[in-house]
């Protein structure tokens, strides 16, 4: 079932990648953001109501593992300064081998009071696989989006930190607590980086479609999944 999760997290992913290139496209990256965390937060907030959550009851968790939001917010940047800058395949592509080398690092080293397993060798030789598969896929188009390649790499990388951090959260709250939280404390950076890079003064270029706001939702459900997912499942799995 876990892997079954795993699986139908990864095709979240990748239509919320498209909705929020959409929006990125219409209103810029920081007010995209910006747009992405307040739906985020508000429909987790709905979700945990309904489900008559204890949100904000007393825990004994350590102050970082509300942090993944934070680093969540690099994540959802990465993800819309590439967009565009190379397709949706490669974007996704480069993202998980930024993942995997992350998260066998973190198996290797047991990061962020995760078990220490060892890497097995199939993985290796996956990974070889998938960086073979990538650098097919970028050719000579690489010397173009040099850049964008390095962000979505990147992008792989703090996805890994971020969910690892909000999977601890989890483990002493709810799944969907965790998902509240990590939106929640991603807004104020957010909105923090919107205005110092002119806050209103930046303008959309065209009015996003209602279908655009739903980035947010999705990321909502992506974060629910892998704090289900995570704690299950070897990170380099």
């Amino acid at each position: 079932m876990s892997m079954l999760l795993a699986l139908l997290t990864g095709a979240v992913i990748s239509i919320m990648v498209s909705i929020n290139g959409g929006l990125t496209a219409c209103v810029g990256e920081y007010t995209a953001a910006v747009v992405i965390h307040v739906v985020g937060t508000a429909f987790a907030l709905i979700l945990c109501l309904i489900r008559r959550e204890k949100i904000f009851a007393r825990r004994h968790a350590p102050a970082w593992t509300y942090l993944g939001g934070v680093i969540g917010v690099l994540t959802t940047f990465f993800n819309n300064f590439a967009f565009g800058r190379i397709s949706v395949t490669r974007l996704t592509a480069l993202g998980l081998l930024g993942q995997t080398m992350t998260a066998a690092l973190m198996d290797g080293l047991g990061l962020l009071g995760m078990p220490r397993r060892g890497v097995a060798k199939s993985t290796w030789i996956g990974m070889g696989i998938s960086l073979i598969g990538v650098a097919v896929m970028l050719d000579a188009s690489i010397a173009d989006t040099a850049l964008a390649v390095i962000v979505s790499i990147a992008d792989g990388v703090t996805n890994v930190f971020s969910r690892t951090v909000n999977a601890r959260l989890s483990q002493k709250a709810s799944a969907l607590t965790g998902s509240f939280f990590n939106h929640l404390t991603g807004l104020p950076c957010c909105l923090l980086l919107w205005l110092l890079a002119g806050g209103t003064a930046l303008k959309a270029s065209a009015a996003p479609a209602p279908w655009m706001l739903c980035g947010g939702m999705l990321g909502v459900t992506v974060v629910l999944l892998l704090n289900i997912t995570v704690p299950r499942i070897a990170p380099s799995a």
